[in-house]
């Protein structure tokens, strides 16, 4: 038991201070817009910080609002797309045979509610 306090006490003693790599990063940025992630991870790392050119790339993409992902296309939105698409689009003859249908029913309201009922059969 005597070993483990001992070890705990000897870490507390020779613990260095956190840096906030990130904000160091931002701001050797803006000190220094010109200068590219290489030379800003050398700069750094004179003054004891040691970041890798990647995450300084990371850190001044996500400055510039760089870290906003574009939306997923799926199939499934493909196909809503289309869909939409099409629906858009009517043609004169389909036009007409939905008249005749109306027509036959006796009113757009009850034709709906055969479309509805069959979409409800098929599904």
């Amino acid at each position: 038991m005597a070993r483990t306090a001992t070890k705990k006490a000897a870490k507390k003693t020779t613990a260095k201070k956190k840096v906030n790599k990130s904000a160091a990063i931002r701001e050797f940025a803006k000190a220094n817009p010109k200068v590219g992630p290489t030379d800003i991870s050398r700069a750094l790392a004179k003054k004891g910080i040691k970041v890798a050119p990647a995450q300084v790339s990371t850190v001044i993409s996500k400055m510039k609002g760089g870290n906003k992902k574009p939306a997923k296309v799926t199939r499934a939105t493909k196909a809503k797309a289309a869909s939409a698409a099409t629906n858009d689009r009517v043609s004169f003859s389909g036009l007409l045979h939905a008249q005749k249908f109306v027509q036959q029913v006796g009113s757009i309201e009850e034709a709906k509610s055969l479309v509805d009922s069959l979409q409800k059969l098929q599904a």
